[in-house]
């Protein structure tokens, strides 16, 4: 179990940004994203979430390890999610995204609400999260995670793509 590992006392814990950088962490799955996105991730072997606030997760690029993790975004699909994305990829370039795309969007379609704009477009994102990002652009849609019920989530989020 990871907690035994790092001899963390606790499943979930709150540590300023240099102790948290400072711990032995190799070769983790990292996923970052919003409070409920943390709260309801199926339990993994291996893996390691971090609530990052929504923005607040560019500050991994302080985090030295980080670069040694497989990385995970796990956002909401809108403008804002995907501006994230493409901040954390200018740092950590193979972090992957988690249910972020077109499919995903498409099948949870009726429960979108409105979104709200983010400004420039962002960019390097892949093909297919480019394709997302300008469906939810054009229509003005966002798809907060949480909203995606569980057990789809627990069938997505296996690690084995």
């Amino acid at each position: 179990m990871l907690l035994k590992t790092l001899a963390l006392s606790h499943s979930e814990m709150g540590l300023p940004l240099d102790i948290f950088g400072r711990l032995p962490i190799h070769n983790l799955r990292v996923i970052t994203e919003n409070l409920m996105n943390f709260e309801c991730l199926p339990e993994a072997t291996n893996t390691l979430a971090i609530w990052g606030q929504g923005n607040a997760a560019e500050l991994l690029h302080k985090v030295p390890w980080m670069a040694d993790c497989d990385g995970y975004y796990w956002g909401d699909i809108d403008e804002h999610g995907f501006q994230i994305l493409s901040r954390l990829r200018s740092k950590f370039p193979s972090i992957r995204s988690v249910m972020m795309e077109v499919a995903t969007l498409k099948k949870y379609h009726h429960l979108t609400g409105a979104g709200e704009k983010a400004g420039k477009p962002p960019s390097n994102l892949t093909t297919e999260k480019q394709q997302a990002y300008d469906i939810v652009a054009r229509e003005n849609l966002r798809l907060e995670q949480e909203k995606i019920p569980q057990p789809a989530l627990e069938d997505f989020i296996t690690f084995k793509h």
